[in-house]
């Protein structure tokens, strides 16, 4: 392969919103390959043509801008101060309490903190990347919540009064709600702390406010609340919290409650009601509604969605299907769903109940769905008797290039002559990503979570880690690190027996701090058509056949640019086929930084390059504005888990790095 260059097939993007990645070291060997496999960077292939629709419709017309309410919703009701709940440190908080780029998981954990019933509770503090564990103990409290990255919010059990942690100094201050400028919000009305009930509260900030005005913790969920915060949308529910089919989907103003909007303005009967919504991100006033038909029972017969401006009541578009589980694309272009074709059997009614099936995406504007049986039915191998299976969508990654999801089905087992044994579990949590068809699922790797029934999951806000809970053969909770495949279990609180038991667990992530940027050079994610024309920076230094590690360690380099220059900073692994290099990636995670600051997710793009011989994933960012006169620090690291094969040659687990030192001339 020495000289020659690769002929792409295609480029396949693929989304790195799933699994960011992670600090590691990098770079892997046959410097033959890395010379011909990086050249590919300058010929002349174009991008991916990606098929355009048979008919465009007319997109939507703008949708009407709902005003933020001008009236106040305070709580009017005074308090006496009470003694606020002691906090006491066992020792000094680590270095990575107050270190901000450090993911941080929030626990709290016993039905005593719920009832108050005990003197002291315990928060503990999980350091995501490592396991690392630090803990407070507190007397009882009422809710608790992250006032920044490293100051934790504790509110008594009475009144206002609120106790501040700063896990950077352990200092510990008393405070109110008034004094934070936080106002807690049930619906469409602010609430005093008492009337939140026994649970422990684990509230976050709602974004989308007006500058300047309250921070908002809301009691209710934030899918019923507009981006702007504005308006709160509610479902009609009987006497038993159930939904009744009767009563309307209804659009109320927070702070008045004035009804802006009805499903049934007239409220008639007509044969249809409505099963779930979602605001828009993009258009505050913007809402799609999952409308139903009446079948046997009452039972919801899915007939079509709805997009509806709630300010002008006009019904901006309708798509005829069945819909469930619906989540907005954060430009608010597309829907993500699940089709409920698969059906379960029920003993107590004449019909199957439509519960799941595959996720699916709805485009808005080409009125078209792209559904993925095929990635998904792997999960559930035709050679076992499934009796039961199950799509559950969570959310899209942060580039809204793929999303995750969880998957579980049960099977019965057979013995060798064929007689029925156990039924045993299929569970996983998934990343799927859109253009390359490519399902990750690090928990199948678990032996812990695997086949394990996984119940609660939250994403890290860097989507690096998830929150999980599993309880099929024994009761687990704790953190699964997406790229390594990491698994750190948390204690199992006293007398827990199922997952049920698991809700007296209140978990919260610590916020993402402002990303701290490079100021000797721009970095951006470059485009498919930028990878063609821009030069490799590894290129215009001379160093493309020193690339060439082939054990864990540490190379460098240094080089001197023009300040003018604009350059792809790139690196690669590549495997003998894609099945291969699927497998490989599972191990390996990448990372670039400039003078030690890690780039974000959002300036890297990923994409794939073929040859006859060989399937490479690659990873890019572009590089603009160098300051004149500056030195800085280039690092590109891969770090693989375990030993991986690429076809023709063995790469010992650990870490490969590549450093290079940049001088800009004046």
């Amino acid at each position: 392969m020495m000289g020659a260059s690769i002929a792409r097939r295609a480029i396949r993007r693929v989304a790195v919103g799933s699994r960011p990645a992670r600090p590691r070291r990098a770079s892997h060997g046959l410097g033959a390959l890395v010379l011909s496999a990086l050249m590919a960077l300058g010929t002349a292939c174009g991008p991916r043509e990606l098929p355009s629709p048979t008919a465009t419709p007319e997109p939507p017309p703008t949708s009407t801008q709902t005003p933020r309410p001008t009236a106040t919703f305070e709580p009017s009701a005074t308090t006496t101060p009470l003694p606020l709940p002691p906090v006491s440190f066992s020792a000094d908080p680590p270095a990575w309490l107050s270190d901000p780029a450090v993911d941080v998981l929030a626990v709290a954990t016993g039905n005593g903190v719920r009832t108050g019933d005990v003197e002291t509770v315990q928060v503990l503090f999980l350091n995501a990347e490592s396991g690392e564990q630090f803990n407070l103990d507190v007397s009882p409290f009422r809710a608790m919540m992250w006032i920044d990255s490293h100051t934790l919010g504790l509110l008594a059990l009475e009144g206002q009064e609120m106790v501040s942690i700063d896990l950077a100094d352990a200092a510990v201050q008393s405070t109110t709600l008034e004094e934070q400028g936080i106002r807690l919000i049930r619906g469409t009305e602010g609430v005093l702390p008492e009337q939140l009930g026994q649970a422990v509260w684990a509230l976050s900030f709602a974004a989308g406010g007006a500058p300047g005005e309250w921070r908002v913790l809301l009691v209710s969920r934030r899918e019923s609340f507009s981006a702007d915060l504005s308006l709160f949308a509610e479902l009609g529910t009987d006497e038993y919290d159930e939904l009744d089919p009767f009563d309307a989907l209804e659009v109320r103003r927070i702070g008045t409650g004035e009804l802006i909007w009805s499903a049934d303005p007239d409220d008639e009967y007509d044969a249809t009601f409505e099963q779930e919504f979602a605001w828009s991100p993009a258009e505050p006033a913007r809402l799609a509604v999952v409308e139903c038909g009446i079948g046997a029972l009452d039972r919801c017969v899915r007939q079509r969605l709805y997009i509806v401006d709630v300010g002008s009541g006009q019904e901006l578009g309708s798509y005829p299907g069945a819909f469930m589980d619906i989540v907005w694309s954060p430009d608010g272009s597309r829907l993500l769903y699940t089709a409920p074709e698969w059906e379960r059997p029920r003993l107590d009614a004449r019909y199957p109940m439509e519960y799941s099936g595959p996720p699916c995406v709805l485009d808005l504007t080409a009125g078209a769905s792209e559904c993925f049986e095929g990635p998904v039915s792997a999960h559930f191998p035709a050679e076992l008797h499934i009796v039961d299976k199950e799509v559950v969508v969570a959310q899209w990654d942060r580039r809204a290039d793929g999303f995750f999801y969880t998957y579980q089905g049960t099977y019965l087992d057979f013995d060798d002559q064929g007689n029925p044994g156990d039924y045993l579990g299929l569970d996983g949590l998934c990343h799927l990503d859109i253009l390359a068809r490519h399902v990750d699922c690090p928990s199948e790797d678990l032996p812990e979570l695997r086949g394990q029934l996984l119940g609660r999951v939250e994403l890290s806000p860097d989507e690096e880690f998830a929150y999980v809970q599993s309880g099929r053969d024994g009761l687990r909770h704790g953190v699964l690190e997406l790229g390594s495949r990491q698994f750190y279990q948390l204690p199992v609180p006293a007398g827990a027996r199922n997952l049920d038991d698991l809700e007296s667990v209140d978990v919260l992530w610590r916020p993402s701090a402002p990303v701290e940027r490079p100021v000797a050079v721009n970095t951006s994610r470059p485009t498919e058509r930028d990878i063609e024309l821009v030069s490799s920076i590894w290129n215009v230094s001379g160093l493309l056949q020193q690339l060439d590690l082939v054990e864990p360690g540490v190379r460098q380099f240094s080089t001197e640019l023009d300040a003018g220059q604009t350059l792809i900073w790139p690196y690669f692994w590549c495997a003998s086929n894609e099945q291969r290099l699927v497998e490989n990636l599972r191990w390996i995670t990448a990372e670039f930084a400039i003078d030690g600051i890690r780039l974000t997710a959002e300036d890297i793009l990923e994409y794939e390059l073929d040859s006859e011989e060989w399937s490479c994933h690659y990873w890019a960012t572009m590089l603009t504005g160098w300051q004149s006169g500056s030195e800085l620090s280039l690092a590109v690291q891969l770090a693989f888990a375990r030993t991986v094969y690429d076809g023709y040659a063995n790469y010992p687990a650990g870490d490969y790095r590549y450093e290079l030192r940049v001088t800009v001339s004046e």
